[in-house]
């Protein structure tokens, strides 16, 4: 165990009080095309490699074409690569944004003002961060200890340099990240895109590494590499990767629930290969499950995304069957939650992209239909376009594919506008979340700890993150009991109660507090006869944080007294205005500043 530091702080929770032409459609195969306006998402990708959002000028054509093609909510990559094209607390702006133009908030703005508004989703890159490494502020340049490594230890996995979610520090950065939008900006949701690893061989990260030796140090049985690096095959070894990627999206699902609950949470997953035939082959054949460690059929099932988005990409002229299996398979496995289904629009024609959509609506044997439909992307509508060489054409040469989508009436799939889908577990929650931390007497995290509730006839049980963060989604109302056990530590045990609709923070330290609580900040005897005084104190909220003040921030409590936060050590992450903290270290007195 650490000894204290003086006037240390761990984050031990977050939370801010405040706060086409008619001639592509003579196909008689259009004849019965839906005209229903029930609700549905109807949305655009819109990426950040193409024109979209980089100017107001391209925003405003952005907004244009998705409302006249009855379209109700476009997802804007406002994360690419590590950087950001909104203003970030935390990463460089965009070397493509040199004005410093912030998409997310004009987008914000000019969408809710339109008649019908559309709905802004900013959609983040998670795990894929390489694309701004030039930048010294770069994640990559400034902690390539938290990337994510095959067995040679290279880091690019010819897709794109990626953290590893099994390293605290990158898991806990990447939160942050999802939470300043959450905070800062009136979006209605965040989106998870790459929240998985680069494939079978991806996920030696050191850290992580460790942590999983640590976690099974007991378990002689482990399939090895000749490097003595566990073997990909190791079923170990994948659950373990696939519960860090899990770990990282309950948490910003749950912090966003209490920072922000009308945020929705969704994610781009992955629909590689043909669907899943019987539910066995998910956990057995998919390739969400089985190369990247995404398991979202599971997110869905525990309600820990709002809605998933399946990437189900495919030629019509190539596996049209495919798109129909996989179509039929999200609208079966939506669970309480919802689910799309994908076009990909970038490598068809238009009639195929247009009948694509058109079977992706329809109600399955048993009358259920997708959350909505989502189209990849904006930029690329329309595959006969494309020039010899493979590369898109200018965006002004795809006006007809965002006319088709809406006219001519008979036709169109969005003959009319639509709403989005009521999500009821957020308009009129049944249920409430529980979350918290293990921490020591220090406040550092406890990795690992098994956390159990029970009651209301459930039994659930998880292990915290290497933050320390455990949390459950969707409890009943009512009374529960929480255990908390780590090795070396005496379990804990306390009653829990949780209200429909709220976020219940629970923060637990193990083996005992080695400083009283003190009860606030003006029981304190502050004089220079306290100086060398060990103190605790909880539930603090941060008004001046050290994204403004280097190795400093002012807190307050509930009375409104406050405390200055110095570190001795260098922090990781800025905190922010509105957290709310927990801090143990060494009161002294200040009287001059050098």
């Amino acid at each position: 165990m650490k000894p204290p530091i003086p006037l240390s702080l761990s984050f031990a929770s977050l939370l801010i009080p405040f706060f086409v032409l008619s001639i592509f459609l003579d196909s008689p195969k259009y004849a019965s095309a839906q005209k229903s306006a029930r609700p549905e998402l109807r949305a655009f990708w819109a990426d950040a490699f193409s024109p979209a959002f980089k100017s107001p000028e391209e925003s405003d054509l952005l907004l244009k074409r998705v409302h006249e093609a009855h379209l109700n909510a476009v997802f804007v990559q406002m994360r690419k690569g590590g950087d950001a094209y909104y203003a970030s607390r935390y990463e460089p702006w965009a070397k493509d944004d040199t004005q410093h133009f912030d998409a997310l908030a004009y987008l914000v703005a000019k969408a809710h003002a339109m008649s019908p508004p559309i709905a802004i989703h900013a959609w983040i890159n998670t795990c894929a961060v390489g694309g701004n490494g030039s930048n010294p502020f770069n994640i990559v340049r400034l902690h390539r200890d938290w990337l994510s490594l095959n067995p040679e230890n290279k880091d690019f996995d010819d897709e794109a340099t990626k953290i590893d979610p099994g390293a605290p520090g990158a898991a806990d950065w990447t939160f942050r990240v999802y939470l300043d939008v959450a905070r800062h900006y009136d979006v209605d949701g965040i989106h998870f895109d790459f929240v998985r690893y680069g494939g079978k061989e991806w996920g030696y990260n050191p850290i992580s590494l460790a942590r999983f030796e640590q976690r099974y140090a007991d378990q002689k049985d482990i399939l090895r590499l000749p490097n003595g690096k566990p073997d990909p095959a190791d079923s170990r070894w994948k659950e373990w990767r696939r519960e860090q990627v899990t770990n990282l999206v309950r948490k910003v699902y749950v912090q966003t629930q209490q920072v922000n609950p009308k945020v929705a949470v969704s994610a781009a997953v992955i629909a590689w290969g043909d669907a899943p035939k019987k539910d066995a082959e998910w956990g057995e054949k998919s390739a969400a499950m089985n190369r990247v460690y995404q398991d979202w059929r599971g997110w869905l099932q525990e309600g820990m995304i709002d809605f998933a988005c399946p990437m189900t990409y495919f030629q019509y002229d190539n596996h049209a069957d495919w798109q129909k299996n996989w179509s039929a398979f999200i609208k079966a496995h939506q669970y309480r939650r919802g689910a799309t289904v994908a076009v990909g629009t970038w490598f068809n024609t238009i009639p195929q992209s247009l009948e694509l959509i058109q079977n992706a609506r329809k109600p399955d044997e048993k009358g259920k239909t997708p959350f909505g439909v989502m189209l990849y992307c904006y930029t690329g509508t329309n595959a006969g376009e494309k020039n010899a060489g493979g590369k898109r054409p200018e965006l002004e040469n795809r006006q007809e594919f965002y006319t088709a989508l809406s006219s001519p009436a008979d036709a169109a799939p969005f003959a009319e506008d639509a709403g989005i889908p009521q999500m009821p577990w957020k308009s009129a929650p049944k249920a409430g979340h529980l979350k918290g931390f293990a921490l020591t007497a220090q406040l550092d995290a406890v990795d690992g700890a098994k956390v159990e509730i029970r009651g209301r006839g459930i039994s659930r049980s998880l292990r915290t993150d290497g933050t320390g963060f455990y949390a459950f989604v969707d409890l009943p109302p009512g009374s529960y009991a929480l255990k908390i056990a780590a090795e070396g530590y005496r379990s804990v045990v306390r009653k829990i109660v949780i209200a429909s609709g709220k976020v219940t923070a629970e923060n637990v330290l193990v083996g005992g507090a080695a400083v009283p609580l003190s009860k606030d900040i003006s029981s304190l005897k502050l004089s220079v006869a306290a100086q060398g005084t060990p103190v605790r104190l909880e539930n603090l909220t941060v008004i001046l944080g050290s994204d403004t003040f280097p190795d400093n921030l002012y807190a307050v409590d509930s009375s409104g007294a406050g405390v200055r936060v110095r570190f001795l050590t260098p922090l990781t992450l800025p905190f922010q205005p509105g957290d709310v903290i927990s801090l143990s270290g060494t009161l002294r007195t200040v009287e001059t500043e050098k």
